[in-house]
This record gives structure tokens, sequence and C-alpha cells, in this order.
């Protein structure tokens, strides 16, 4: 009896294909997988940077306004102490 004939090499090619078929949904799903982490690491840094350009903006704020009063008291020094 030939191989094909028996019905050995239709289940041999059915397991093949399905296993080919089991490994390539493992490899999609483990790359939508990855995709996925790579959005949320893209998300998670974007948040990041947009915080610390928050943060960054309020501190030049704060360091301008610091200036300001540290200018203003430089002069009252002056003004008291006699330098102008």
């Amino acid at each position: 009896m030939d191989e094909r004939q028996s019905g050995e090499f239709y289940v041999t090619s059915a397991a093949v294909i399905i296993a080919v078929a089991f490994a390539a949904f493992v490899q999609l799903r483990s790359e939508f997988s990855l995709v996925a982490s790579m959005h949320e690491c893209v998300s998670f840094c974007t948040i990041t940077l947009n915080r610390l350009e928050t943060f960054m903006t309020d501190f030049k704020g704060f360091a301008d306004e610091y200036r300001e009063k540290k200018q203003e008291l430089d002069a009252f020094h002056a003004t008291y102490n006699g330098d102008e």
C-alpha cells in the first residue's frame, strides 16, 4: 500500500500545517505584544517628557521671578546702604 493511500500522509500533512499555523499565530501574537509594549513605552516617554517640559517651564518662571526679586532686594540693599 502506498503511503498516500494509507491516510498517514494526510494526517502528517495536517499536523505539519497545524504546527506551522500555530507557530505563525504565536509569532504574530508576540510581535503584536512587542508592538503594544513599544506603544506603552512611547506613551510613557511622551508623558514623562511632557511633565519634564511643564516642570522646566514652571522652573524657568520661578527662576525669572527669583531674579526679579533678587534685583529688587539688591536695589533695596544698595539704597539702604547708601551705595546709590
